[in-house]
């Protein structure tokens, strides 16, 4: 990719950003994966938030001069409930719910952190 930007042409700047990205990229693959137990209880919750993981409602926020950033905004629900018509056991489908917005305000918070993180330079 570097080779192709040079040959190309691209501002050196331009190149150093996508060498550095390229190289965070690499460091966060060569460590390994962190371990951790999931209570039985929340199984059902766990695997059906990694099932609905795409269903994320993100809209552009208009930032000053710069254009606009993407936010997430929360999961899509008609999309959440789609998913648990087709694969959780009717019995089990509130709980599940319950789980995933339990779930969905956490990440919302986390992400909320780092766009702030990311703000402040």
């Amino acid at each position: 990719m570097l080779e192709a930007m040079q040959a190309m042409g691209a501002p050196a700047q331009d190149i150093e950003r996508v060498a550095a990205a390229i190289e965070a990229q690499r460091a966060i693959l060569e460590k390994p994966p962190e371990t951790f137990g999931v209570w039985a209880e929340n199984w059902d919750v766990v695997m059906a938030w990694l099932d609905v993981q795409t269903q994320w409602r993100i809209v552009p926020v208009p930032m000053g001069l710069d254009g606009s950033k993407l936010v997430h905004v929360g999961l899509d629900y008609a999309g959440v409930a789609a998913w648990l018509d087709l694969f959780a056991q009717q019995r089990k489908r509130r709980e599940i719910m319950a789980g995933l917005q339990m779930m969905e305000r956490a990440a919302l918070s986390a992400l909320h952190e780092i766009r702030q993180q990311q703000e402040r330079g």
